[in-house]
C-alpha cells in the first residue's frame, strides 16, 4: 500500500516508498503536478492533491500553487497510449519487490496494462471515417484551385492565340502521385487556420502532443507528411495498401499509429452533439454517393455515345438515308460558345474542336485552314485539293436571335440560298429534315460542276445538326466513288460528326 508509481514521458517508474518520494522531489525529478498513483486508488492523481503525500514532500510553509510554480513544469494528460487501468495488478514486477530508500527499479507497465488518461483515446474506425472526409474536402479544395488555373491558362492561351499542348503519360503521371500531398498540405492548412478539421470536429477527435496540448501548424503539418510516408506509401500502388494495412492493424492493437508514437502524440476522443454527428454523417453520404452517381453518369453518357456512334454507322453504311420527319419547331440554342476562335489544336495530326473539345486523328493527306466571315462565323475547312474533296464545319453563333427564332429547316433554307449564290453549286431539291442518331438533322443534296470543260462533278451536300444547344453546318464536296480518298473521306466525316453529337 505504500509503493508508489509516478509518470515521467508517458511511462509509469516506481516503485518507491515515501522517502524515496521526498529524495525524488528534493533532486527535482518530480514537482507538485507529478502525476502518481499506488495500488488501491481508482487513478492517477497530482502529488499537489494528494494529502498523505502532499504534506510530507512540499515545504509546509510553501503553498501548492507557489510550489507548482518554483517546481518542474508539470505533465499535462500524461500517456498518450495508456488509457484505463493500472500499472501494478498484473504480476507484480516490481510491487513485490521491497526497494530501499532512495533506491529505484525503473521499469514499464507490463504488456496489455494501460495507464489511465483523462480521455479515452480515439477509435480506428472514428479516425478513418474522420480521415476520410477531411481528405474528400481537401480534395474538393485542390480540384477547385486546378480548376480556376486551367480557366486561367485557357484565357490567356485564346487571347495570345497560342495551342496549350496536350499534357503526356509522364505529366499525368506526375500529377497523379502529387496529387495526394497537396491535399495533405491543403489538410494542413485547414487545420492552421481552424484549429481542426471538419471530420474531427464533427466526431470530437483531437490531435494532441505529449503535454496534451494542441500541436502547432508546422508540427501537424510535419505529422501529415509522416503520414503520407508511412500510412501512404507515398501513394504508390500495392506499396500504400501494405502501408495502410499495416498502420490498422497497429492501431487496432491499441498502440499508436508510428507517425504518432515517434513523436509520443495521442489521438484522444471527446464527447459531441447529436446535429454533429448528423451534419457528419450527411457530409459523408455526399462524398460517397457523389462520386458513385458521377460514375454512374459517365458510364451512361460513354453507353449512350456508343450508341449513338453506332447508328451514325448504320445510317453512313446504308447511303446516308434519311427518314422523312416532320419540320420541327425552332429549339432554344446557345448564342455564347466561350473557347471556340480560331485557336485549333493540332497536335500529333490530330485536331480537337474547340467548341466540344472532342479531338480526331488527322491524316496527312489533310489541310486545314479556319477562316472569319464578317458576321464572325468561324468555318474550319479540312480540304484536299488534289482529289477535289472538302469538309467545311461551322458553329452558327452569327445573329443569334434571328438564327435562334428559326426552325430547323428555315435555317436550312437559308444556308442553302447562300449556297446556290455559288455557280457551280446545284442542288436537287430544297432539302429534308429527319434526325441523325437521336439528333434533329437537315440536308441537302447536290452536286458541283467542273472548273474545267471536261472535268466530271463531284457530289455534294448542306447538312444542319443540332446537339446540346448548339447549330452547326457541315458543308462538303466528296471525292468520286471511284477515287481512291473516297474511303478516307467517309472516315473523316464520321469522324467529324463525332466531333459533335
Amino acid at each position: 500500500m505504500n509503493s508508489w508509481w509516478y509518470a515521467e514521458n508517458s511511462q509509469p517508474i516506481g516503485p518507491y516508498d515515501v522517502v524515496g518520494l521526498q529524495q525524488l522531489f528534493a533532486a527535482g525529478t518530480i514537482g507538485p503536478q507529478t502525476q502518481l498513483w499506488r495500488e488501491g486508488m481508482a487513478g492517477w492523481g497530482a502529488l499537489s492533491s494528494l494529502p498523505e503525500l502532499a504534506g510530507a514532500l512540499m515545504p509546509p510553509s510553501l503553498p501548492p500553487v507557489a510550489a507548482a510554480v518554483a517546481g518542474m513544469p508539470p505533465i499535462l494528460n500524461p500517456a498518450p497510449a495508456y488509457t484505463h487501468a493500472n500499472p501494478a495488478t498484473t504480476p507484480q514486477q516490481g510491487s513485490a519487490q521491497k526497494n530501499n530508500p532512495g533506491q529505484s527499479s525503473y521499469q514499464h507497465a507490463p504488456a496489455g496494462n494501460e495507464y489511465l488518461d483523462a480521455e479515452p483515446s480515439a477509435g480506428i474506425f472514428l479516425r478513418f471515417l474522420a480521415r476520410t472526409l477531411d481528405c474528400a474536402l481537401a480534395a474538393l479544395l485542390v480540384l477547385l484551385v486546378l480548376a480556376v488555373i486551367g480557366v486561367v491558362l485557357g484565357v490567356i492561351s485564346g487571347a495570345a492565340h497560342v495551342a496549350l499542348p496536350a499534357p503526356g503519360v509522364g505529366i499525368v503521371a506526375v500529377a497523379g502521385m502529387l496529387f495526394l500531398p497537396a491535399v495533405l498540405l491543403v489538410d494542413s492548412f485547414i487545420y492552421g487556420i481552424f484549429g481542426n478539421t471538419a471530420g474531427k470536429a464533427l466526431l470530437g477527435i483531437r490531435v494532441l502532443t505529449e503535454v496534451g496540448e494542441r500541436p502547432e501548424f508546422s508540427v501537424y503539418l510535419g505529422r501529415n507528411l509522416h503520414m503520407w510516408l508511412l500510412a501512404f506509401g507515398l501513394g504508390l500502388p500495392i506499396v500504400n495498401l501494405l502501408t495502410m494495412i499495416f498502420q490498422a492493424v497497429t492501431a487496432a492493437g491499441g498502440n499508436p499509429a508510428s507517425y504518432d508514437a515517434s513523436a509520443a502524440r495521442q489521438v484522444v476522443k471527446r464527447p459531441t452533439g447529436i446535429l454533429a454527428r448528423l451534419v457528419f454523417s450527411f457530409l459523408f453520404c455526399a462524398i460517397v454517393t457523389i462520386p458513385i452517381g458521377f460514375s454512374i453518369y459517365q458510364g451512361f453518357a460513354r453507353h449512350r455515345a456508343t450508341r449513338q456512334m453506332a447508328e451514325l454507322q448504320t445510317q453512313l453504311g446504308a447511303g446516308e438515308t434519311q427518314t422523312q420527319v416532320p419540320v420541327q419547331a425552332p429549339v432554344a440554342r446557345s448564342t455564347q460558345t466561350p473557347g471556340y476562335n480560331a485557336n485549333t489544336v493540332i497536335s500529333g495530326r490530330r485536331w480537337t474542336n474547340p467548341a466540344t473539345h472532342r479531338a480526331i486523328p488527322l491524316g496527312a493527306e489533310w489541310q486545314i485552314s479556319n477562316q472569319t466571315d464578317a458576321d464572325g462565323t468561324l468555318t474550319t475547312t479540312l480540304s484536299n485539293p488534289q482529289h477535289g474533296a472538302r469538309l467545311a464545319l461551322m458553329l452558327l453563333v452569327a445573329n443569334p436571335q434571328e438564327v435562334a427564332s428559326m426552325s430547323l429547316d428555315a435555317v436550312g433554307q437559308r444556308a442553302l440560298q447562300r449556297a446556290q449564290s455559288n455557280p457551280l453549286l446545284r442542288f436537287y431539291d430544297s432539302g429534308t429534315s429527319s434526325t441523325l442518331a437521336g439528333h434533329p438533322f437537315w440536308q441537302a443534296a447536290g452536286e458541283k460542276q467542273g472548273e474545267t470543260p471536261g472535268e466530271p462533278s463531284q457530289e455534294c451536300f448542306i447538312q444542319l445538326v443540332e446537339a446540346d444547344g448548339k447549330l452547326w453546318s457541315i458543308m462538303g464536296i466528296r471525292p468520286r466513288t471511284d477515287d481512291p480518298l473516297a474511303a478516307a473521306y467517309q472516315r473523316l466525316y464520321a469522324d467529324l460528326i463525332g466531333t459533335i453529337i
